[in-house]
Protein backbone atom coordinates (compact mmCIF):
# COMPACT_ATOMS: atom_id res chain seq x y z
CA UNK A 1 0.00 0.00 0.00
CA UNK A 2 1.04 3.46 -0.42
CA UNK A 3 -0.07 6.11 1.92
CA UNK A 4 -0.55 9.95 1.15
CA UNK A 5 -1.02 12.82 3.36
CA UNK A 6 -3.82 15.40 2.48
CA UNK A 7 -4.08 18.15 5.79
CA UNK A 8 -5.38 15.65 8.14
CA UNK A 9 -6.45 12.82 6.28
CA UNK A 10 -4.38 9.96 5.02
CA UNK A 11 -5.28 7.79 2.00
CA UNK A 12 -4.29 4.41 1.31
CA UNK A 13 -4.18 2.88 -2.29
CA UNK A 14 -3.18 -0.10 -3.68
CA UNK A 15 0.28 -0.55 -6.00
CA UNK A 16 -0.43 -3.01 -8.40
CA UNK A 17 2.02 -4.05 -10.81
CA UNK A 18 0.96 -5.77 -13.86
CA UNK A 19 3.51 -8.48 -13.98
CA UNK A 20 3.92 -10.20 -10.75
CA UNK A 21 6.78 -11.11 -9.08
CA UNK A 22 7.63 -14.71 -7.25
CA UNK A 23 10.37 -16.53 -5.64
CA UNK A 24 10.79 -19.96 -4.89
CA UNK A 25 12.73 -22.57 -2.50
CA UNK A 26 12.64 -26.39 -2.42
CA UNK A 27 14.00 -28.37 0.16
CA UNK A 28 14.97 -32.28 -0.07
CA UNK A 29 14.78 -33.45 3.51
CA UNK A 30 15.34 -36.75 4.11
CA UNK A 31 15.31 -38.55 0.91
CA UNK A 32 18.15 -39.62 -1.34
CA UNK A 33 17.39 -37.26 -3.91
CA UNK A 34 15.06 -34.28 -4.83
CA UNK A 35 11.47 -36.01 -6.10
CA UNK A 36 9.76 -32.30 -6.37
CA UNK A 37 9.45 -30.20 -9.10
CA UNK A 38 7.94 -26.89 -10.08
CA UNK A 39 6.88 -24.37 -12.75
CA UNK A 40 6.98 -20.53 -11.88
CA UNK A 41 5.88 -18.23 -14.66
CA UNK A 42 5.66 -14.76 -14.11
CA UNK A 43 3.59 -13.60 -17.02
CA UNK A 44 1.91 -15.93 -19.09
CA UNK A 45 2.42 -15.27 -23.11
CA UNK A 46 -0.70 -15.70 -24.92
CA UNK A 47 -2.23 -13.45 -21.99
CA UNK A 48 -3.07 -9.90 -23.33
CA UNK A 49 -0.02 -8.00 -21.42
CA UNK A 50 -2.86 -5.07 -20.14
CA UNK A 51 -3.82 -8.36 -17.66
CA UNK A 52 -1.27 -9.28 -14.41
CA UNK A 53 -0.88 -13.07 -15.28
CA UNK A 54 0.89 -15.74 -13.44
CA UNK A 55 1.41 -20.03 -13.25
CA UNK A 56 2.43 -21.77 -10.20
CA UNK A 57 2.92 -25.29 -9.59
CA UNK A 58 4.45 -27.58 -7.03
CA UNK A 59 4.86 -31.38 -8.20
CA UNK A 60 5.52 -33.93 -5.15
CA UNK A 61 6.90 -37.00 -6.42
CA UNK A 62 6.11 -40.17 -4.89
CA UNK A 63 8.18 -43.26 -5.44
CA UNK A 64 10.34 -41.40 -7.69
CA UNK A 65 11.67 -38.42 -9.47
CA UNK A 66 10.74 -39.29 -12.99
CA UNK A 67 6.82 -38.00 -13.30
CA UNK A 68 7.13 -34.62 -11.18
CA UNK A 69 9.98 -34.07 -13.29
CA UNK A 70 8.01 -34.44 -16.82
CA UNK A 71 5.18 -32.63 -15.28
CA UNK A 72 6.99 -29.76 -14.77
CA UNK A 73 7.45 -29.69 -18.42
CA UNK A 74 3.98 -31.16 -19.77
CA UNK A 75 1.51 -29.38 -17.73
CA UNK A 76 2.40 -25.36 -18.50
CA UNK A 77 2.45 -26.43 -21.88
CA UNK A 78 -0.51 -28.04 -22.16
CA UNK A 79 -2.35 -25.48 -20.09
CA UNK A 80 -1.13 -22.29 -21.46
CA UNK A 81 -1.81 -24.26 -25.57
CA UNK A 82 -5.37 -24.75 -23.55
CA UNK A 83 -5.67 -21.17 -22.59
CA UNK A 84 -4.70 -19.62 -25.73
CA UNK A 85 -7.47 -21.88 -27.24
CA UNK A 86 -9.97 -20.42 -24.54
CA UNK A 87 -8.92 -16.43 -24.84
CA UNK A 88 -9.43 -16.94 -28.92
CA UNK A 89 -12.63 -18.71 -28.40
CA UNK A 90 -13.40 -15.71 -25.24
CA UNK A 91 -12.41 -12.93 -27.50
CA UNK A 92 -9.85 -11.95 -24.82
CA UNK A 93 -12.48 -11.51 -22.40
CA UNK A 94 -11.12 -13.17 -19.35
CA UNK A 95 -14.19 -13.67 -17.34
CA UNK A 96 -15.99 -16.07 -20.25
CA UNK A 97 -13.08 -18.39 -19.79
CA UNK A 98 -14.42 -21.59 -17.50
CA UNK A 99 -10.80 -22.19 -15.48
CA UNK A 100 -12.25 -24.55 -13.38
CA UNK A 101 -12.89 -26.93 -16.81
CA UNK A 102 -9.95 -25.71 -18.35
CA UNK A 103 -7.49 -26.89 -15.39
CA UNK A 104 -9.52 -30.75 -15.20
CA UNK A 105 -9.25 -31.01 -18.95
CA UNK A 106 -5.32 -30.12 -18.32
CA UNK A 107 -4.89 -32.13 -15.28
CA UNK A 108 -6.22 -35.44 -17.82
CA UNK A 109 -4.18 -34.48 -20.78
CA UNK A 110 -1.12 -34.19 -18.48
CA UNK A 111 -1.81 -37.21 -16.93
CA UNK A 112 -2.28 -39.43 -20.31
CA UNK A 113 0.65 -37.74 -21.48
CA UNK A 114 2.82 -38.71 -18.51
CA UNK A 115 1.35 -42.68 -18.87
CA UNK A 116 2.24 -42.59 -22.40
CA UNK A 117 5.95 -41.28 -22.93
CA UNK A 118 6.70 -42.99 -19.36
CA UNK A 119 4.74 -46.46 -19.42
CA UNK A 120 4.91 -48.56 -16.26
CA UNK A 121 7.19 -45.87 -14.33
CA UNK A 122 3.92 -43.77 -14.47
CA UNK A 123 2.09 -46.97 -12.99
CA UNK A 124 4.27 -47.10 -10.17
CA UNK A 125 5.21 -44.06 -9.53
CA UNK A 126 3.82 -40.18 -9.34
CA UNK A 127 2.99 -36.61 -8.00
CA UNK A 128 0.67 -35.03 -6.80
CA UNK A 129 0.28 -31.29 -8.12
CA UNK A 130 -1.19 -27.91 -6.63
CA UNK A 131 -1.33 -25.19 -9.16
CA UNK A 132 -2.39 -21.37 -8.75
CA UNK A 133 -3.38 -19.45 -11.68
CA UNK A 134 -3.58 -15.37 -12.46
CA UNK A 135 -5.48 -14.15 -14.44
CA UNK A 136 -6.47 -10.39 -14.47
CA UNK A 137 -8.23 -10.10 -10.80
CA UNK A 138 -9.16 -13.71 -10.16
CA UNK A 139 -6.87 -16.38 -8.68
CA UNK A 140 -7.63 -19.58 -9.17
CA UNK A 141 -6.24 -23.20 -7.34
CA UNK A 142 -6.43 -26.32 -7.94
CA UNK A 143 -4.78 -29.42 -6.72
CA UNK A 144 -4.61 -33.65 -7.22
CA UNK A 145 -3.21 -35.35 -4.10
CA UNK A 146 -1.68 -33.89 -0.72
CA UNK A 147 -0.22 -31.33 -2.16
CA UNK A 148 -1.81 -27.61 -0.52
CA UNK A 149 -1.75 -24.23 -1.51
CA UNK A 150 -1.51 -21.17 1.44
CA UNK A 151 -2.72 -17.81 0.86
CA UNK A 152 -0.80 -15.84 3.06
CA UNK A 153 -2.20 -11.99 3.68
CA UNK A 154 0.21 -8.93 5.78
CA UNK A 155 -1.85 -6.27 7.23
CA UNK A 156 -0.80 -2.94 7.53
CA UNK A 157 0.62 -3.68 10.74
CA UNK A 158 2.69 -6.16 9.16
CA UNK A 159 1.34 -9.29 11.08
CA UNK A 160 0.68 -12.47 8.21
CA UNK A 161 -1.86 -14.57 8.29
CA UNK A 162 -1.98 -17.78 6.44
CA UNK A 163 -4.85 -19.33 5.11
CA UNK A 164 -4.82 -23.18 3.75
CA UNK A 165 -6.68 -22.50 -0.29
CA UNK A 166 -6.71 -26.10 -0.90
CA UNK A 167 -8.18 -29.52 0.53
CA UNK A 168 -5.77 -32.31 1.04
CA UNK A 169 -7.20 -35.39 -1.28
CA UNK A 170 -6.58 -38.36 1.58
CA UNK A 171 -7.75 -42.37 1.38
CA UNK A 172 -8.67 -41.79 4.99
CA UNK A 173 -11.22 -39.26 4.22
CA UNK A 174 -14.56 -41.01 3.80
CA UNK A 175 -15.36 -39.23 0.34
CA UNK A 176 -12.02 -39.90 -1.07
CA UNK A 177 -12.02 -43.55 0.00
CA UNK A 178 -15.92 -43.63 -1.91
CA UNK A 179 -14.02 -41.97 -4.78
CA UNK A 180 -11.27 -44.34 -5.30
CA UNK A 181 -13.64 -47.32 -4.34
CA UNK A 182 -15.86 -46.44 -7.59
CA UNK A 183 -13.09 -46.64 -9.34
CA UNK A 184 -11.95 -49.69 -8.99
CA UNK A 185 -9.39 -49.24 -6.08
CA UNK A 186 -8.98 -50.48 -3.06
CA UNK A 187 -8.24 -48.63 0.79
CA UNK A 188 -7.03 -50.43 3.75
CA UNK A 189 -4.65 -49.03 6.20
CA UNK A 190 -5.21 -45.57 5.30
CA UNK A 191 -3.49 -46.26 2.04
CA UNK A 192 -4.78 -47.25 -1.43
CA UNK A 193 -3.91 -50.54 -1.82
CA UNK A 194 -2.03 -50.42 1.72
CA UNK A 195 0.43 -48.71 -0.30
CA UNK A 196 -0.24 -45.42 -1.53
CA UNK A 197 -0.63 -42.25 1.33
CA UNK A 198 -2.36 -40.45 -1.18
CA UNK A 199 -4.09 -41.23 -4.64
Amino acid sequence: LSARNEGKRKYLWPMMSLSPSSGLTGEQGLRKSMEDAHVQIDSILCVPKCFPSGLWCIFDGHGGHEVAELAETVFPRRFQEDLKEALKRAHNKLDDIDMKALLKNCFWETDAELVETLGDVALTTGCTVAVIVLLGDMLYVANAGDSEATLIRVGIDGNAEGKEITKKHKPRDESEKKRIEALGGMVFGGRVFGKLAVC
